[in-house]
């Protein structure tokens, strides 16, 4: 069986076919940085959840560290804290919760992929500031 992103078993070092390094490719100028350095990167809390998407769209080998649960948990254990609902995996959880998806962010009851568009989470922000406004009245 071949995985969906294409990562063999071999250390997952990205190859596909023939011999052919999608990691490097994927990576260009940053493919000399090792794997440690880039998910470094990835986690440090420079980069901001909408950056990290952005970033899975450029190539398979950065959709590959984009989508790594431990960055999605440190986003969420450090800009949420306590204050969010499980939506089945950490980068759900913190797109539902932040407000940066627009539709069901919680996967539904068999816990499947959900790909709701993003957003700067601007705009649904201030439509909850009204709705908060309201019932305050």
């Amino acid at each position: 069986m071949e995985h969906p992103t294409g990562i063999e078993p071999w250390g997952n070092y990205y190859m596909r076919g023939a011999g052919t390094n999608i990691r490097d490719a994927g990576l260009g100028d940053l493919s000399v940085l090792s794997d440690a350095l880039i998910l470094e990167l990835f986690g440090c809390g420079v980069l901001r959840a909408v950056d990290v998407g952005r970033l899975a769209l450029a190539s398979k080998a950065l959709y590959c560290f984009a989508n790594l649960e431990e960055i999605w948990k440190g986003m969420v254990i450090e800009e949420l804290g306590g204050n969010f609902t499980w939506s089945g995996t950490w980068q759900r959880t913190y797109l539902a919760s932040t407000g940066l998806v627009h539709g069901d962010a919680s996967g539904g009851e068999d816990g499947g992929d959900s790909r709701g568009s993003w957003s700067t989470g601007d705009e649904q922000r201030s439509d909850e500031q009204e709705e908060d406004q309201e019932e305050e009245e």
